[in-house]
């Protein structure tokens, strides 16, 4: 990604840029891949490695076919390393068999789907930090209360 891009800069951060490349690359494994990229690579041959930031895998769920004919396919998105919270991924191209633009519908089911995610590891970092608030709460309450029993009531939570 570009320097100064709002890529990483909040939740809930992804949309179209014009600096930023949507692109689908297959691998030799047959893997489908979608990532965003920060150049334009139109072709393997020319590209020692990829760097692919936020790469998602799609997965093939369902084909609809007319007669003997595929009209549709349905695929289900993961991320592409699932053990890792790593944005960004540096490829070797001798395991890329192809690399091209996302169709539009791709384009926007894949930034929605980086929205969720994004947004869904957002909901849990601040659970995590609210959280250790109310343990360091709690401590500095029961010094203070000398030792007696303190309870911390959650004025947020709809429940």
């Amino acid at each position: 990604m570009k320097k100064g891009s709002n890529i990483e800069s909040s939740p809930s951060p992804f949309r179209e840029e014009e600096d930023v490349f949507y692109k689908v690359v297959r691998l030799k494994t047959g893997e489908a891949i979608l990532c965003s990229m920060s150049t334009n690579v139109t072709s393997s041959a020319s590209e020692s490695h990829f760097t692919m930031h936020y790469p998602v895998q799609a997965i093939l769920s369902k084909q609809m076919t007319k007669g003997d004919n595929v009209v549709g396919e349905m695929f289900n998105l993961r991320p592409w390393v699932g053990l890792s919270n790593s944005p960004e991924f540096m490829i070797p191209s001798d395991i890329v068999l192809t690399v091209g633009d996302m169709k539009s519908p791709v384009k926007k089911q894949y930034i929605e789907y980086l929205n969720e995610t994004r947004l869904a590891e957002h909901i849990l970092e601040k659970e995590e930090e609210d959280e250790k608030m109310n343990k360091a709460i709690y401590h500095l309450l029961s010094q203070v209360n000398g030792g007696r029993k303190v309870h911390i009531i959650n004025m947020d939570d709809d429940e």
